[in-house]
């Protein structure tokens, strides 16, 4: 099923599990929702590095005037981890950027990582002592609010730091056979509807 489209700024769009080429990676796909930063756009993916067997976080810089994608940086390569990294969704926050990573082996946790030079480096994973296998989030206000899929639950979190989000809602959902981006939609759905 195809998830639906990510508006940004109603001119470019995304699709959750949108493939994006690059020389630097056998795979990626599009799995967050972008972030502007003085007229960049990044776009959070996942995707297996060339040299690499396992999936890992990666952050793509979207060109608007040739369209195209261009790796800005690799947020974390899973085998130097030790667990397989997937999911992962940043914000824009007090002038730094936080990007939230699930693992999916050996455990689902979530972990963060920060970036000051808009992307470019990012700090070691730090676990955020919350368990799930995928991640959507949204800043708001300088608040962080944060939805992340727990078996068939999507528990909400808010805050304003990375390492003090505490729940504010849950919404029960059967996922079912729904794939990796129906997933993420959900999330977001979730996510807006705790927002208002």
């Amino acid at each position: 099923m195809v998830a639906e489209k990510i508006f940004y700024n109603q001119v470019v769009t995304f699709n959750y599990g949108e493939r994006v080429e690059s020389p630097f990676t056998k795979c990626a796909y599009v799995c967050g929702l972008p972030v502007e930063l003085n007229g960049t756009i990044l776009v959070p993916t996942f995707g297996i590095p060339y040299g690499c067997k396992l999936t890992s976080p990666m952050v793509f810089e979207y060109d608007e005037r040739d369209e195209k994608f261009y790796l800005r940086s690799f947020i974390a390569i899973s085998e130097d981890a030790g667990m397989e990294l997937r999911y992962n969704s940043i914000v824009d926050v007090d002038d730094k950027l936080i990007c939230f990573v699930t693992s999916s082996f050996p455990v689902y946790a979530l972990f963060y990582s920060l970036s000051y030079d808009h992307g470019m480096t990012w700090s070691e994973l730090k676990y955020t002592g919350i368990d799930g296998s995928h991640v959507i989030a949204i800043s708001k206000d300088g608040e962080i609010v944060l939805g992340v899929k727990k078996d068939d639950r999507i528990v909400i979190y808010s805050g304003k730091d990375a390492e003090l989000l505490r729940p504010v809602g849950v919404k029960s959902i059967k996922f079912g056979d729904v794939d990796y981006a129906d997933t993420l939609k959900y999330i977001e759905e979730a996510i807006l509807e705790e927002m208002v």
